[in-house]
C-alpha cells in the first residue's frame, strides 16, 4: 500500500500548480506519470477552536464528607475548546460520515482479486491525519458520457462491458453506488471513465462513491445496479434526472419510454430499483439486442 505523507505547505504547492480536476468530495492533482491524488474538500489538517457542548459537572459533599459528582448532573454548556476536526463526507441520505482508512485498506487488501479495476492506492495524510487517496492516473481516458454521441450499436456493446466490470466489483462486496451522473452543472460527471479502445474504469471507489462489505449485501448490490439502470436509461434513451421523481413525471416517462421502444416489462424498476441485480441488468442488454433484431426490417434501429 503506497502511503504519502504532507504538509501544508505541499498542499498548498500542488493547489498551484498541478490541479487537473474537481468533484464531489475534492480536487484532482497529477503528481507523477501514473498517479494522481484526491484531496478532500472537508480537510482539517490542524486542530481549531471552536465552540463545543461539554458535560457541566456539579459536585456535591456527601454524609461522609466526600466530594462527588451529583446524580443527577446533566448539564451541557458551551465552551471554546481545542478540538481535531476529521474530514468528512455525508452520503444520500444526509447522514455525516468520517473519511477512513479502513475503505483505502480494504481496496488494497481486494485488488489482487479485482482484475478489471483500479482501485485505491493508499492514504494521503496531512500532517499525520487522513486527507485523501492516492489513484491510478487512466491517462486518455474521458467522463463515459461521451459515447452518447456514438451509434446506438456501438453505446449498447460500451454498457456490457460496464456491466461486467461492474458485476467484478460486487462479486468481491465492492459497490459503487454513485456513477450514474443523474445532476447537471459545471461539476456533474460520471465515475466511469472511457478511452478509445473502449476501455472503461470505474473511479472514486471510496467515500460517499462506494459501500465496502465483508459478506454480500443484498441492499448494496441493488443500489449498484440501481445505478447501472438509470445509466442505461440515460445512454441509451437520453433520459436524466430519474432519482427524483413524483407520480405524474413517472406517467410522462413511460410515455416517453414506450415511444422509444423500452420493453414495458422493465417499468417496475422506474418506481421500485430494490430487486435490481446482475440478471436484470443483462436482461435489459439482451431484450435491447432482441428489439434491434425483431425491428431491424422496419428501419426502427
Amino acid at each position: 500500500m503506497i502511503e504519502v505523507m504532507l504538509t501544508e505547505a505541499d498542499l498548498e504547492r500542488l493547489k498551484k500548480c498541478r490541479k487537473i480536476g474537481q468533484g464531489k468530495e475534492g480536487q484532482i492533482y497529477k503528481v507523477s506519470r501514473d498517479l494522481i491524488y484526491k484531496m478532500y474538500y472537508k480537510l482539517s489538517p490542524s486542530e481549531r477552536e471552536v465552540k463545543v457542548q461539554v458535560p457541566l459537572k456539579e459536585f456535591e459533599i456527601d454524609e461522609d464528607g466526600v466530594k462527588r459528582i451529583k446524580d443527577n448532573s446533566n448539564k451541557r454548556i458551551i465552551v471554546e475548546k481545542k478540538v481535531v476536526l476529521k474530514p468528512y463526507y455525508k452520503d444520500k441520505d444526509g447522514t455525516r460520515k468520517i473519511y477512513s482508512i479502513d475503505q483505502i485498506e480494504e481496496a488494497v487488501k481486494r485488488q489482487p482479486k479485482v482484475k478489471e479495476t483500479a482501485l485505491p492506492l493508499g492514504p494521503i495524510y496531512i500532517n499525520n491525519r487522513l486527507g485523501g487517496v492516492v489513484y491510478k492516473y487512466h491517462k486518455g481516458y474521458y467522463d463515459l458520457h461521451i459515447i452518447k454521441m456514438l451509434p446506438l450499436n456501438s453505446r449498447i456493446k460500451i454498457l456490457e462491458v460496464v456491466l461486467e466490470k461492474l458485476k467484478e466489483l460486487c462479486d468481491n462486496n465492492i459497490y459503487p453506488i454513485d456513477y450514474a451522473c443523474q445532476f447537471k452543472g459545471k461539476n456533474a460527471h460520471s465515475n466511469i471513465l472511457i478511452n478509445i479502445k473502449g476501455d472503461v474504469q470505474f473511479i472514486d471507489l471510496e467515500g460517499r462513491s462506494t459501500t465496502y462489505t465483508n459478506e454480500f449485501s443484498e441492499y448494496y448490490n441493488s443500489a449498484a445496479y440501481s445505478e447501472f439502470f438509470l445509466l442505461f436509461l440515460n445512454i441509451m434513451y437520453d433520459e436524466e434526472e430519474l432519482d427524483e421523481l413524483e407520480e405524474e413525471d413517472f406517467l410522462y416517462l413511460e410515455e416517453r419510454l414506450k415511444r422509444k421502444g423500452f420493453n414495458e416489462e422493465y417499468f417496475i424498476y422506474l418506481r421500485n430499483t430494490n430487486n435490481l441485480n446482475y440478471e436484470i441488468s443483462k436482461g435489459l442488454i439482451d431484450n435491447y439486442y432482441l428489439q434491434k433484431k425483431e425491428h431491424k426490417s422496419k428501419g426502427r434501429f
